[in-house]
């Protein structure tokens, strides 16, 4: 196994705020439907990824394809988006959010939707230089843009989850201890210490690895971690590598951007998988462990063995 590193800039809390209150600036622009002020959010050649298979996905370059983004929402939604953002977590350059989306379509407003979104950020000089949509379920969000993809109507009206307050807690998004706290859980899992890495769970934490491949499902408890952790190892092939490549904690949340490399058990090539994990924190424990791909249907094949290697490994 190829020794891991934590390849991360160490931002101050100074830098931490400053860019806390970019995507706060960014959120009341963009929920306003103001393409000016989203705009000053974004540096010039910034990226924007939407990944799966609805049609709005792609990669969005510079402000054009900011403004082009912002154009899809406006003709495919119908008039109803209520917003909640209950987690925004910065450190350095590195910020994430979780969204909870109650949203209609143009084309047929009675039905509502609830998407679940996670964010990750990447902030240089002020600026918002490249994001990522991870929809929590890709295809529920896949399934809202499936639809005719055309200017059925404009509305303009967002409604937000409390119109007197800014749409993300700045003040909370900035913790120091529990990036400290996931820095150190990962210095011991590349330590293969179990036993150090429990210390840090909670006894009823629950890992939640979503999509429909091999590895799914929901675990619960240590012996449920250790489920998940021998599943894992059991597709694994000779060649493993876990780096983290951005990592941020706020007052009960902190989040680490996972590059994996790897084989499996019945195919020597060797893949690369970008993973958003987020762990909500209590009391200094992990009570909860979410696994949200970057590219959703790329990672449930991987991690799902072809049938014919299920069938032998039955017999």
């Amino acid at each position: 196994m190829s020794h891991p590193a934590l390849y991360l800039p160490v931002g101050s809390q100074e830098e931490s705020f400053e860019n806390a209150e970019v995507v706060a600036r960014l959120y009341d622009a963009f929920v306003e439907g103001d393409v000016q002020r989203t705009l000053e959010c974004f540096a010039p050649d910034a990226l924007h990824h939407v990944p799966g298979r609805g049609l709005n996905a792609g990669d969005y370059w510079g402000h054009a394809g900011v403004t082009r983004f912002m154009e899809n929402v406006r003709h495919h939604y119908g008039g109803l988006w209520v917003i909640s953002v209950p987690v925004l977590s910065v450190h350095g350059d590195d910020a994430f959010t979780r969204e909870i989306l109650r949203i209609n379509r143009a084309h047929d407003p009675g039905r509502v939707w609830t998407l679940r979104i996670a964010n990750r950020f990447k902030i240089r000089a002020g600026k918002i230089s490249e994001s990522w949509v991870i929809p929590e379920d890709q295809r529920e969000y896949d399934e809202y843009w499936s639809e005719p993809f055309e200017p059925v109507a404009r509305p303009t009206t967002i409604i937000r989850h409390d119109p007197a307050a800014r749409v993300v807690d700045v003040e909370r998004a900035v913790s120091t201890e529990n990036t400290t706290l996931l820095r150190e859980m990962y210095r011991r899992f590349w330590r293969n210490d179990l036993g150090a890495i429990r210390e840090l769970f909670a006894e009823d934490v629950v890992v939640n690895i979503v999509g429909r491949s091999e590895l799914s499902g929901i675990y619960e408890g240590w012996e449920g971690f250790l489920e998940f952790r021998n599943t894992l190892m059991s597709l694994a092939g000779n060649k493993y590598k876990l780096d983290v490549v951005a990592v941020a904690g706020s007052a009960n949340d902190v989040w680490a951007t996972e590059h994996i490399r790897m084989n499996r058990a019945w195919d020597p090539a060797l893949a690369e998988l970008l993973v958003q994990m987020h762990f909500e924190v209590q009391n200094g424990k992990v009570v909860r462990m979410n696994d949200f791909p970057f590219d959703t249907y790329a990672w449930e094949s991987f991690y799902t063995r072809p049938s014919n290697e299920v069938i032998e490994g039955a017999l």
